[in-house]
């Protein structure tokens, strides 16, 4: 894989799969920015940007001024808030934010980084879902209802950015792909 000249930004880039994303994609000469929470240690040898992905029109906003003065080519929606308890035991407010951080912010990033793709007639959008959408565990709803969510997503900008020469697809862990 050979990614000189190419700029990706990486959600959640410091847990354990978007570190793996970032050195890979580091080591095969990519230029890479990692979004994660702002109290997260930075990350070695990546540009760094602080947001809470509960915040999109923030999230939206801070990657847009990063991009103002550079495109990014590559985004991997990859951050994620897992909770685990019985779905009676969730409040409303805790639904919301997983579906805010695990979906939404997906889609908001995605309209940041959009039109300098469409601009360069070229780029990779990458939503990761989960496992758990075929799986057998409990206690994750709001977490698969928010992974559901990245495929439709994932489909829907499929469809929108193919045309601009850009490619929208999911990685289900364990799973396979999807998108166009």
């Amino acid at each position: 894989m050979q990614l000189t000249g190419k700029h990706a930004l990486i959600t959640g880039g410091l847990g354990t799969i978007g570190h793996a994303f970032a050195a890979g994609f580091m080591a095969a000469g990519a230029k890479v920015t990692v979004l994660d929470r702002p109290d997260s240690a930075v990350p070695m040898g990546a540009e760094w940007l602080g947001v809470d992905l509960n915040d999109l029109a923030g999230a939206e906003t801070a990657v847009a001024q990063v991009a103002a003065g550079q495109t990014f080519d590559i985004l991997i929606n990859n951050a994620a808030l897992i909770v685990n308890k019985p779905h009676e035991e969730f409040t409303l407010t805790e639904y919301e934010d997983q579906i805010r951080v695990n979906s939404s912010a997906a889609f908001a990033l995605a309209r940041a980084c959009a039109p300098g793709m469409k601009a360069k007639g070229w780029g990779r959008i990458i939503n990761l879902t989960s496992i758990t959408l075929n799986g057998q565990w409990d206690g994750y709803v709001p977490y698969v209802a928010s992974k559901g969510a990245m495929l439709g997503l994932t489909k829907g900008l499929a469809r929108e950015l193919g045309k601009h020469g850009i490619t929208v697809n999911a990685d289900i862990a364990g799973g396979g792909g999807v998108g166009g």
